[in-house]
């Protein structure tokens, strides 16, 4: 490592604490600390395959897994034990999950527990119409997909072509083909254009928007001598579009989930409160969403790993009123390009 790398790395670190510590205060260095430590990841079993068999290989491989109850009876999850050497947050290197050997899908999914929150927000039903606007990886549109199970559609959107790959790969293995077929579609709109998505097409909507994954930030020395504020303001800036192209494509009555692994409010509650404020009324908060283990914000939850043991993940839950529609916006624009929604989130912990 060059000396003119690490002292930028040191100097970028201050300027972030120094950030952060403005809104967290005296938590800060609890906060920072539990954010350097390995990271905690589960295995969901994946409800579409042989789910008893998969559960039996999973603790035959790992028997010190440990069921994540906090999660609820319709998830099955469990905690896989961490790499007792481990040093930093990178993520062990875990076995890559077996097929069954009569459907031939993967058994289980690896992912940060808090993600899965943000898909059980959004509480899909079967009929209905959803959208996962940033869908790469594609744990949380797996999710998604087995709540509908079978019945209504689901349309997993991801404009970066790589990551676009990678998100169909997801949903060969571990989704059956007749599912696949019938109500599955991937494809690769640019989400920040209202027009690419269409106006009040969809039921429900994830905005797992690109951010700052400050997590990732802190352990890579390159993105911390470059770290400063202008970043956050910078993806504050597309999260408002992604949000509000979303927003207009939800149909009255609909329920849309914005969702990030970012520590500021500007990219959390101060863009749900700019597109509430943008929407004259018609969207609000859903205040009767579950917390789960993730603390309250003004619009949201944000599960934190000083004390939750997970995250970081925040997530808020608006509804469009029921009758109500705004202006169709047709001079959406857009300054980002083919990298846009492949800006650093934790591929294993984004899903």
């Amino acid at each position: 490592m060059e000396a003119s790398t690490a002292a930028a790395a040191r100097e970028g670190l201050h300027r972030l604490s120094e950030f952060h510590r403005r809104q967290y205060g005296s938590r800060w260095s609890d906060l920072q600390a539990a954010l350097v430590r390995p990271v905690s990841h589960v295995a969901r079993l994946n409800r579409a395959g042989n789910i008893d068999r998969s559960r039996s290989r999973l603790l035959d491989a790992y028997p010190d897994a440990e069921r994540v109850h906090e999660l609820g009876d319709n998830v099955e999850a469990y905690r896989l034990p961490a790499d007792p050497d481990a040093t930093t947050p990178v993520p062990r290197d875990f076995a890559p999950p077996p097929r069954c050997e009569v459907t031939g899908l993967l058994d289980y999914y690896l992912m940060d527990p808090s993600s899965i929150l943000a898909a059980l927000a959004l509480n899909v039903q079967p009929g209905d119409t959803v959208l996962d606007l940033c869908a790469a990886p594609g744990g949380k549109a797996l999710i998604l997909a087995e709540q509908l199970d079978g019945r209504g559609h689901i349309q997993a959107n991801e404009r970066a072509s790589g990551r676009q790959s990678r998100l169909q790969r997801v949903m060969i293995d571990y989704l059956p083909e007749r599912i696949r077929h019938k109500g599955v579609r991937v494809t690769g709109l640019d989400g920040t254009r209202a027009r690419a998505l269409g106006k009040e097409q969809y039921s429900k909507i994830l905005v797992d928007a690109p951010c700052s994954s400050d997590r990732h930030v802190l352990m890579d020395l390159d993105e911390l001598a470059v770290w400063s504020p202008t970043r956050i303001r910078a993806n504050s800036k597309r999260q408002i579009q992604l949000l509000w192209a979303a927003a207009q494509a939800l149909k009255p009555g609909g329920t849309v989930v914005y969702s990030t692994c970012a520590l500021s409010d500007m990219e959390n509650d101060d863009v749900v409160r700019t597109i509430i404020k943008r929407s004259g009324g018609t969207l609000s908060v859903d205040s009767t969403c579950p917390s789960w283990f993730a603390e309250p914000t003004e619009c949201g939850f944000i599960a934190l790993p000083d004390r939750s043991g997970f995250g970081p993940l925040y997530f808020a839950r608006l509804v469009k009123s029921p009758g109500n529609s705004f202006r169709f916006d047709s001079s959406d624009s857009s300054d980002s390009d083919d990298s846009d929604q492949a800006e650093a989130k934790e591929d294993v912990a984004d899903d």
